[in-house]
């Protein structure tokens, strides 16, 4: 069976099963073994632009510039309650993958007062946005820094307190250096910190705090390298106004190297983003934001300016039919890296010229 045919039968399973949950629904409710379920999904599909010189940078796609219609995301979500107030669950899939596991996570509440212990595979509660649904996120893409410290989804366990204005986190899982990961590939784990505080303010919603990740990154099967990751982080939402801000750091400490293996000991990268969002009209949002990277901070002659340091200025518009659970957005992004490449459209060898990847992206997004 072709990859094709494969996709057909899980998108028309998906249906099918979607319409007779709701029409189980209407008739008398949801039935199922134990508990309750609720369903939803995601559905982005995008037209993405790029002024990638092909002639010059990637000559074996040819001339062309690179430009595409392409299925992004089609995610089906389940999550329910099997005993109120103490335990529920969240899974999600991604259908595009035939079909992938992506979270399947339990939640237990209120066994340890003003906490929740949450044991799977997830997000952890990392960043601003690396947790958020992709339904919710205000741009298209993450911002830089939060996609270059990202561990992605981690089997582990997570536990949140909450003490009025503060929630504080704790977890461990199986490590950063494998992101995405469903198993482990050596015994020490990573652990995360992190403190949120909301005060109680009149017509705004501000939030600040900051994380902390202490990891071992793999080495051989009996050596691993020390990585620790910190930040401070910022969102304030007013009126129609939303201010995001982040700013994270990444040492490697010394430790054991393997022959052949880069010495990344001591090396520190760094990056942050500021977003600001401004609802215009009741269907029309528009936002900026500027990101910055550094992957090596000791070669910095002004900080994210070096010849090793990487930008963008992105320019959004999210058109709202309604919210964000059907939207069009458009992103216009503006690339910038420091360093050269060579220029592989002259026979010298020294020549360079500057890498061209500026995007341009419209979304079409149905969440529900």
């Amino acid at each position: 069976m072709s990859m094709r045919t494969k996709l057909l039968c899980a998108l028309v399973l998906a249906v099918f099963l979607g319409t007779t949950i709701s029409m189980a629904a209407e008739l008398e409710g949801v039935k199922i073994g134990t508990g309750t379920l609720k369903m939803g999904g995601v559905f982005q599909a995008q037209l993405y632009l790029t002024n990638w010189d092909n002639n010059t940078q990637s000559p074996m796609y040819g001339s062309a510039k690179y430009t595409t219609f392409r299925s992004y995301r089609a995610r089906f979500l389940f999550w329910g309650v099997i005993v109120p107030d103490k335990v529920k669950y969240f899974v999600q899939l991604e259908m595009l993958n035939i079909p992938a596991f992506l979270d399947y996570k339990m939640m237990f509440l209120n066994y340890i007062p003003k906490t929740s212990v949450t044991v799977g595979r997830f997000l952890p509660y990392w960043t601003l946005y690396m947790h958020k649904a992709v339904s919710d996120l205000e741009l298209i893409h993450y911002p830089m820094v939060v996609n270059e410290f990202a561990m992605g989804r981690q089997p582990g366990i997570q536990t949140e307190t909450t003490i009025d204005p503060i929630k504080f986190y704790v977890g461990c899982f199986n490590g950063a250096d494998i992101p995405d990961s469903y198993t482990d590939n050596n015994n020490a784990k990573d652990f995360m910190f992190r403190l949120d505080v909301m005060p109680k303010l009149e017509n705004m919603n501000l939030l600040v705090g900051g994380e902390f990740w202490m990891g071992r990154r793999w080495v051989d099967a009996n050596h691993t390298k020390g990585t620790t990751m910190f930040g401070p982080f910022a969102s304030l939402d007013m009126n129609k106004l939303k201010l995001r801000g982040e700013y994270l750091m990444r040492t490697f400490t010394e430790g054991y190297l393997a022959p052949g293996d880069v010495d990344l000991s001591d090396r520190k990268s760094s990056g942050f983003y500021f977003m600001a969002g401004y609802t215009a009209l009741d269907w029309l949002e528009v936002l900026g934001r500027y990101d910055a990277y550094d992957p090596n901070t000791a070669n910095d002659a002004d900080d994210f300016t070096d010849e090793d340091g990487n930008s963008a200025i992105t320019i959004g518009a999210n058109f709202m039919i309604h919210k964000y659970n059907a939207v069009i957005a458009l992103n216009l992004v503006m690339n910038s890296e420091q360093s050269k490449i060579p220029d592989v459209s002259t026979t010298d060898p020294l020549d360079e010229t500057d890498l061209k990847n500026d995007e341009a992206v419209v979304q079409f997004q149905i969440a529900f």
